[in-house]
Order: C-alpha cells, then sequence, then structure tokens
C-alpha cells in the first residue's frame, strides 16, 4: 500500500489511510485468519471506524481490499447500509439523506457514540468504489448476499486477481468452498 500511495501521485485532497485487523488475533494460521476476519467484534470494529469517517466529515470514500481482508470487508458491509449513501442518490448527484442506525436487518447497534453521531447527521458518506483485490472470499456468499450489499451502495465495483494464485489455491482446498477468483474467468489454475 505505501508504494501505492507513495507513486500514485495523489492529488492533495485525497488522503489515504491504510485499516489494519487483527488477522492473526486468532492464532497465526490460516484458519485462524479466516476465524478473525468472520468474527462479528472485527467486523463491527471495521464499521465504527467508517462511522469515524462520516462523523469527521470525509467527503468520499473509496476502498481497497486485498486478500482475507475482502472477506473482512463483504461480512461488514452489511452493516455499513446506514453510512454509506445509496447507490441511487450517490449517482444521481441527489442530497443524501440520514436513515436508521438499525439495518434493515437489525445487525447494526445504534449504541455506539459515532453511531449517534452518524445518525445526527444529515447527510451519508458515499462510497465512489471498491477495489477486490485476489479476493480470499467465499463465491456462494458473494453471489447470495454480498454482492447485492456492497452493490447497494457503490456503483463501481473491480476485482482483480491472479488465476495462477496459490494462496487462493490453498483457501479453496482447505475450506473446500470456491473463491471470487472464479468470477474472473474459471477459478484457480495454479497448476495448470
Amino acid at each position: 500500500c505505501g508504494q501505492l500511495f507513495a507513486m500514485a501521485g495523489f492529488p492533495a485532497h485525497v488522503k489515504p489511510i491504510v485499516y489494519g485487523w487483527p488477522s492473526g488475533k486468532m492464532g497465526a494460521t490460516f484458519v485462524g485468519g479466516v476465524n478473525s476476519a468472520n468474527d462479528a467484534a472485527v467486523q463491527r470494529d471495521f464499521v465504527v471506524f467508517v462511522e469515524g469517517l462520516l462523523a469527521a466529515g470525509v467527503a468520499r470514500l473509496h476502498i481497497i481490499a486485498h486478500s482475507m481482508g475482502n472477506r473482512m470487508l463483504l461480512g461488514a458491509v452489511h452493516s455499513l447500509r446506514h453510512v454509506f449513501t445509496p447507490e441511487r442518490s450517490a449517482s444521481r448527484g441527489a442530497p443524501s439523506q440520514a436513515r436508521s442506525p438499525v439495518g434493515g436487518d437489525g445487525t447494526h447497534g445504534g449504541d455506539r457514540p459515532a453511531a449517534a453521531a452518524a445518525a445526527a447527521s444529515s447527510r451519508t458518506l458515499p462510497l465512489g468504489s471498491v477495489i477486490l483485490l485476489h479476493p480470499e472470499a467465499d463465491l456462494d456468499k458473494f453471489v447470495k448476499s454480498d454482492y447485492a450489499a456492497l452493490r447497494r451502495v457503490c456503483g463501481n465495483i473491480t476485482l482483480y486477481c491472479d488465476l495462477r494464485d496459490p494462496a487462493l489455491y490453498g483457501a479453496e482446498v482447505a475450506f473446500r468452498s470456491t473463491t471470487l477468483q472464479w468470477l474472473a474467468g474459471g477459478g484457480n489454475r495454479c497448476f495448470a
């Protein structure tokens, strides 16, 4: 990330922020990282972070998630509907309206200070783009629910993956699942 920020020549109004989540908190193994990415408390911490960006006056957010960070992001996006501007409003330039801090599925608790500040505000945060880099995230879950949740708040979603990525191949073998790289052209060809 640092190299991207240093070499990209972002304009002065763009402020890159690196968000780190405790991928090793539940053990130094790959399974521990997956458990951490799926942990509701870890995802809730990300929600609080984004609520803080809204409360601080950030005008637009762009997210780049890498590898297992995609799993954490896609889990958290379901609890961010109250923060992000709905895609229809964002794309038409309509003023954003405050929504209830409790999502339609009731998963978000509105008792945190940042949530109260966001609810009291008359604006939401436009999510300009999301880039999913080498996404270690389950394809079935993405198709069934994560894509719809992400698309409701972001109209510019980009998927980058290496069809020969051995880490994604290992994830598929370990969890007997299919990762998002299948969306990019046929899945892992690590040993092809």
